[in-house]
C-alpha cells in the first residue's frame, strides 16, 4: 500500500489516544480559540494540554521569540548567551527557596528525569519514592516514577521506585480523612525509614497538586510532615511542578511556594514559555556541585527562540495584580461542592 492510501493517520500511531471519533484539525488559534478547517470555534479548555497558559498567539510572547529567532538561533548549549543568563538569574529569583542553579532543556518530561538522576547523584542513592496517584512524564525514569496505571511500557520500569499512599481527603484510601492527610503521612514515613535503615539518602518525587492523578490537593499538614521527614532522614526532595508552575495555581508562581515546601530541586516545563517547547532544572548549590566529574549537555534544550518567549512569558506573569487575578478567577469555584471548592480556596493564598 502507498503511504498516501494509508487510511490511518500518519502523525497517530496506535498509542496515541485523542479521546475523539472525528479528530479535530486546527486551522488557526488565538487567546483561548481554536478554529477548525470550516472555521468553526471552539472554546480550548485544555489550554494546549496545560500550556499555554497566556493564551494562544501571545503578541508579546510571540515578537519575543521571532526577535530573538531573527538575531541567533540554535547554537549549542555550552556557549554563554546574555539572554540566558539574564533569564535564568530572574527564573531563579522568582523561585527563591535556595535554589541557585538551572539547566535547561527540551521539556517537563526530560526535566523530570534529569532531576532524578541529578538527586540520585546527590543522595549518593537510587531510591525514590513518589505517590500512587502522580503523573511524572513520558521519558524512562519520569514514566517509570509515574504511580498511574496505564502510563507504563510494560516492559521498561526502572529500578528502586517505591510508591507511597497519595493523601487525597476527597477518596481517602484509608477511610480516614478527617485525620488530615496523616495515615499517608505515615505510609511515606515507612517507606523512607526502610530506605534509610539500609544506610541509603531517600529521594522523594512529588506534585504540589497531582494533575493527570485528578487534581488532588494534599492537605497542609501533609506537606509539613513532609518536610519535618525531610529534615529527620535528609532525603532530597524533588518537586514536580511541570503543571502547577506558572501560576497556575494561583496567588504565587509556584505551587511549592504556597505549601511552605524547599525542595533541592524543581522540574520546569509546559507552561514555561507559553507552549515554546523548553523545560528546566532548578536546584541547589550543593546539588549541582556534588559531583565534580559529572559530565551533561543538551543539544537543543534552552533554544534561544524558547529562552526569548520564556523570559517575555515570566514578565507577563510576575506584573504587579496579575496572579491576583487568577486567584480571584478560583472564587468561580466556591459555587460548586467538594474538591472544586478546596481548590478556589487553595488558590487565595
Amino acid at each position: 500500500m502507498e503511504l498516501d492510501d494509508d487510511p490511518e493517520e500518519p502523525a497517530f500511531p496506535p498509542f496515541v489516544r485523542p479521546y475523539y471519533e472525528q479528530p479535530l484539525t486546527v486551522a488557526r488559534a488565538s487567546g483561548t480559540r481554536l478554529w477548525d478547517l470550516e472555521g468553526r470555534s471552539y472554546l480550548d479548555g485544555y489550554c494546549g494540554v496545560a500550556t499555554v497558559v497566556l493564551g494562544h498567539c501571545h503578541e508579546q510572547v510571540d515578537r519575543a521569540a521571532h526577535e530573538q529567532a531573527r538575531t541567533f538561533g540554535h547554537v549549542s548549549a555550552i556557549y554563554r548567551s546574555d539572554l540566558t543568563v539574564s533569564y535564568a538569574r530572574e527564573l531563579l529569583r522568582a523561585l527563591g527557596g535556595g535554589l541557585r542553579r538551572v539547566f535547561f532543556v527540551n521539556s517537563g518530561s526530560e526535566a523530570v528525569d534529569l532531576a532524578l538522576c541529578l538527586a540520585r547523584v546527590a543522595a549518593g542513592s537510587e531510591h525514590v519514592v513518589a505517590l500512587a496517584d502522580g503523573y511524572h512524564g513520558g521519558t524512562y525514569l519520569s514514566k517509570s516514577a509515574t504511580g498511574l496505571g496505564g502510563w507504563h511500557f510494560r516492559s521498561a520500569v526502572a529500578p528502586a521506585i517505591a510508591l507511597a499512599t497519595t493523601p487525597n481527603c476527597h477518596g481517602c484510601p484509608h477511610r480516614a480523612c478527617a485525620a488530615g492527610g496523616q495515615p499517608c503521612l505515615a505510609d511515606l514515613a515507612r517507606e523512607l525509614g526502610s530506605i534509610k535503615a539500609r544506610g541509603e539518602t531517600p529521594i522523594v518525587l512529588l506534585e504540589p497538586v497531582l494533575g493527570v492523578g485528578g487534581i488532588v490537593i494534599p492537605p497542609d499538614s501533609y506537606f509539613a510532615g513532609l518536610m519535618e521527614l525531610k529534615r529527620e532522614t535528609g532525603a532530597v526532595l524533588v518537586v514536580d511542578e511541570v503543571q502547577t508552575g506558572f501560576g497556575r495555581c494561583g496567588g504565587r508562581l509556584f505551587g511549592f511556594q504556597k505549601v511552605g515546601l524547599t525542595p533541592d530541586l524543581v522540574a520546569l516545563g509546559k507552561g514555561i514559555a507559553n507552549g515554546y517547547p523548553l523545560g528546566a532544572v532548578a536546584m541547589t548549590r550543593a546539588v549541582a556541585e556534588a559531583d565534580p566529574d559529572l559530565l551533561h549537555f543538551n543539544t537543543f534544550g534552552g533554544h534561544p527562540a524558547s529562552i526569548a518567549a520564556a523570559r517575555q512569558t515570566l514578565s507577563i506573569l510576575s506584573s504587579p495584580g496579575f496572579l491576583d487575578g487568577v486567584a480571584v478567577r478560583g472564587e468561580l469555584f466556591l459555587r460548586s461542592e467538594g474538591p472544586g471548592a478546596t481548590c478556589s480556596a487553595w488558590s487565595r493564598r
